[in-house]
């Protein structure tokens, strides 16, 4: 074979590897409907919304209702089966419409990156001498991609932590 016919062969296979790694990056279809519950975990970090307890928001007869109890100091919000499009993203819009907390993001080229949520931004340096940031599990599994392309199923867990980065 000669070389400039390798060369063409190589350039291809990596042009459509790049193109497979793409579409897996992007996700499944996310404009599907699903409901899946959701929990907040912000530990110390100063919350604006029943801080230092755990708060469970659940859907009664179409009215969101919540439990507040008290958690050593540490904020958790947990949203029972909350119904959005089939990503991670949108489930976080709807948890802050139904608590009123804002969320923040930075359009990256892979997709959306959540950089604050109720107001604690990542690698603030008043909070852990600004060591943590925002990143989410789903189903107990670290998530590898952007929140707004990473495809969730019905009755899925989605969990999102203020931590420490676990890829440092």
């Amino acid at each position: 074979m000669k070389k400039s016919t390798t060369i063409a062969v190589a350039a291809i296979i990596v042009i459509m590897m790049g193109a497979l790694l793409f579409i897996y990056l992007q996700g499944g279809d996310t404009d599907e409907v699903v409901t899946a519950d959701l929990t907040i975990e912000m530990y110390d970090a100063p919350a604006s919304i029943h801080p230092g307890n755990r708060t469970v928001w659940t859907n009664e007869s179409g009215t969101w209702k919540y439990v507040t109890e008290a958690n050593n100091g540490n904020t958790v919000w947990v949203f029972k089966n909350i119904t959005s499009r089939s990503n991670c993203y949108d489930q976080l819009l709807v948890a802050a419409n139904i608590a009123g907390f804002t969320v923040t993001t930075d359009n990256q080229t892979l997709g959306l990156l959540v950089t604050a949520i109720d107001d604690i931004s990542n690698n603030d340096p008043k909070i852990s001498d600004g060591q943590r940031a925002w990143q989410y599990l789903v189903d107990d599994v670290y998530a590898n991609r952007a929140s707004n392309v990473y495809s969730i199923d019905e009755g899925s867990s989605v969990e999102w932590r203020y931590m420490i980065n676990q890829f440092g």
